[in-house]
């Protein structure tokens, strides 16, 4: 068997996962959406995950079921 050495470096650019991750999280693309204004639209949104998963509206209930599925 022949081993062969490969030189290592620090170059971000050959990352290939940060690469990806980056594609698929690219803000600029609008792949996420920008981040809330201010602690109020994030409690707004918490809130609104909230009554979603308590009242059964799709999503917010499904990810609750699935991870008390997972607990079993």
């Amino acid at each position: 068997m022949r081993l062969r050495l490969k030189k290592l470096t620090n170059d971000i650019d050959e990352d290939v996962v940060l690469t990806e991750l980056t594609k698929l999280f690219n803000v600029s693309k609008g792949s996420l959406g920008s981040p809330p204004k201010d602690q109020k639209v994030l409690e707004s949104i918490y809130k609104d995950g909230e009554f979603r998963a308590k009242n059964k509206i799709p999503p917010s209930f499904e990810d609750i079921l699935e991870a008390q599925k997972k607990k079993k």
